[in-house]
């Protein structure tokens, strides 16, 4: 096998291993920080045909909007050649701001003091979601998710939603846990890759979830997976 060759398999390998329709992401970010705080945002892409993982992990001042944190999200993602689209801004919410992530392999998010967020799989139900709670003095939430569901022989569309309670304190498989339980109340099905990760699957009715948004706030961290890649040894 000519070296040419071996390069080419192993970019076709990079591309097949990425789950079909799973890789445009969608980051939103609203309100402003009531106090200079810390914000963090990790986001792995594909650039090239190989993965890529840009950081931001800054202290930020007081009145800092969600949408200058886009902005600057993006002026970085830029740099590091990930392919990114910053939405049109809001009329009624200037301090909002959305970017869309071509190629997205996952979104790590961390909030607080007053900016809020959501990161969104738009094509497909992510791989994987993991809850990391603040501290025991932080504040509790109520973990927001919402999903489009399309049934594969009806292709009838509908939007459900899931709340699930969720102390400050708790480590990550307790919340796991509890979106296991809320999931089946809700008769979602899910599965459980590790003891701290929850993955999305379908409705009871069979319908498939085609695209999950997940809210978070006040200092939680949400790691959502939506792709992975395969390495040419494997």
């Amino acid at each position: 096998m000519t070296l040419r060759t071996a390069l080419l398999a192993s970019l076709l390998l990079v591309l097949a291993s990425l789950a079909p329709g799973q890789s445009l992401a969608q980051l939103r970010l609203e309100g402003s920080l009531s106090t200079a705080a810390r914000v963090e945002i990790e986001v792995g892409a594909l650039v090239k045909g190989e993965p890529r993982i840009l950081e931001l992990r800054a202290f930020l001042a007081e009145g800092t909007t969600g949408a200058d944190v886009i902005r600057l999200l993006a002026g970085r993602m830029q740099s590091a050649e990930i392919h990114s689209h910053v939405g049109s801004a809001a009329v009624k919410d200037p301090g909002a701001g959305t970017l869309f992530i071509e190629q997205a392999l996952h979104v790590n998010l961390r909030l607080d003091q007053g900016i809020r967020g959501s990161v969104t799989a738009c094509e497909g139900a992510p791989l994987s979601l993991k809850v990391i709670a603040p501290d025991k003095d932080g504040l509790d939430l109520s973990l927001l998710l919402s999903a489009n569901a399309i049934h594969p022989v009806t292709r009838a569309s509908k939007t459900v939603s899931l709340e699930v309670p969720m102390a400050a304190g708790n480590h990550s498989a307790q919340n796991c846990e509890a979106l296991m339980e809320a999931a089946v109340t809700a008769k979602w099905g899910c599965d459980r890759p590790k003891a701290d990760l929850w993955r999305p699957l379908r409705l009871s009715d069979g319908s498939r979830l085609e695209g999950v948004s997940v809210q978070t706030k006040n200092g939680w961290r949400v790691e959502v997976t939506l792709a992975q890649v395969a390495r040419s040894d494997e």
